[in-house]
């Protein structure tokens, strides 16, 4: 796409910016469903209003005046006012911040996709402009983070993280110094895609990608970036920098990183190998599944098999090793670990009930039907935590051969 006169770029990324705004609605909207409890929607919604304020009495505080506080264009809602009690409500308890710390907060994961669970934990970004800040009151501001998760881990039993990221260095593709040896800038760039296609903007920014044409060079990027930030608009975006093709290499280090990761958490990792290697036969074409979604939500094409990350994520990998690979031990084990991982506990739920039931169950009745899983296929699945050993080695060494056909692919790149 050229680069356009600025008229034409500033309607169009209005145009954009109403339809990510809908779709980041829709996702939240999503993940609220899947919560299904109001008491717990609004100690999620707490959560912001505690990184917002350092006030004594509420989870987080630190005794330093100079601690960093404010989200942008934060302000709370009902749910969180029932929660303060009214001894501790105040005039300024809700004031704007003049000069906020945090620039955007996101939950990044499964959240508003079908593969999100009520045991899911919550993996939150703040990003932050932190070269304004000295060395000691990031650190003052990190043990106001570990506190908040603490008190979640032990008063909901609620598993809770939060990654502070600096603005340059996540347009530089390198994330909290924390992981730095997990991700840097060779990873960095695979870990903005999945931050692209998996986030919700909780609070604060709009990430400026999101209203920039689908795979726009870096050229067409920054003359609309410098449209914008000549705009009065320029307040309501973020600039964390575009997605770029990467290199061979990269996908080297990120197969044998998910190989690793597969380890511990085999049903997500497994999947996230296979794109990995759907990506590597396409390496040139930007086949990012986020410029899909982006693409999607531009068109205003918002059902789920257009947005949700997991759902597109499994369907292009199951299609590769169905229709492309032709493996059908390897396509067979996608679907268990999709099952797993989603796990939607569908023998329990009549096919009549399911077709009117929530997205993931829908999504997911509508899947099995396809496969043609019978009821004792799914009563299988669903007893899955009582397998004897056969079942769990049988399930575990086709695990271990398919890590083993992607590594061999990645290493002989």
């Amino acid at each position: 796409m050229s680069n356009g006169n600025q008229q034409e770029i500033l309607s169009k990324v209005e145009d954009y910016k109403s339809k990510f705004s809908k779709f980041n609605a829709e996702k939240l909207k999503k993940l609220y469903e899947t919560i299904d409890d109001e008491a717990a929607v609004a100690r999620f919604e707490y959560l912001p209003f505690l990184l917002h304020i350092n006030i004594p009495d509420f989870p987080g505080y630190i005794d330093d005046e100079n601690l960093p506080t404010g989200i942008y264009n934060y302000s709370p809602g009902k749910l969180v006012t029932n929660l303060i009690p009214g001894r501790l409500q105040s005039p300024d308890l809700f004031k704007p911040v003049d000069d906020p710390f945090i620039l955007m907060f996101a939950l990044m994961g499964s959240g508003g996709t079908i593969a999100f669970n009520k045991q899911s934990d919550f993996d939150f970004w703040i990003v932050a402009d932190t070269k304004r800040y000295t060395f000691e009151q990031l650190q003052e501001y990190k043990t106001k983070c570990r506190l908040i998760e603490d008190y979640y881990a032990e008063r909901y039993d609620t598993e809770v993280h939060f990654f502070i990221n600096d603005i340059e260095l996540v347009k530089k593709n390198v994330f909290d110094e924390e992981e730095e040896d997990l991700t840097g800038p060779s990873l960095g760039l695979l870990l903005k895609e999945e931050f692209f296609r998996s986030s919700i903007v909780i609070n604060g920014k709009t990430p400026f990608w999101w209203v920039t044409p689908v795979g726009a060079s870096e050229e067409v990027y920054q003359s609309w970036l410098k449209t914008i930030l000549s705009s009065d608009m320029k307040k309501d975006f973020i600039d964390i920098g575009n997605l770029m093709n990467i290199v061979v290499e990269d996908f080297l280090i990120s197969g044998l990183f998910q190989i690793i990761k597969s380890l511990g958490n085999p049903f997500k990792s497994i999947i996230k190998l296979g794109l990995l290697e759907k990506y590597l036969g396409n390496i040139k074409d930007n086949p990012f599944i986020s410029n899909k979604i982006k693409q999607s939500v531009h068109e205003g094409q918002t059902t789920p098999e257009n947005i949700d990350a997991y759902m597109i994520m499994f369907n292009y990998v199951h299609e590769h090793f169905a229709k492309v690979a032709k493996d059908t031990v390897a396509s067979d084990l996608l679907k268990q670990c999709f099952y797993l991982k989603v796990d939607p506990r569908l023998s329990s739920i009549p096919p009549e009930a399911a077709e009117k039931g929530t997205h993931k169950v829908k999504a997911m009745h509508d899947y099995i039907k396809t496969w043609h899983w019978d009821i004792n296929k799914l009563k299988d699945m669903d007893s899955f935590d009582s397998w004897d050993i056969k079942n769990v080695l049988t399930l575990m060494d086709n695990t271990k051969k398919y890590r083993e056909i992607i590594k061999d692919v990645i290493l002989n790149m």
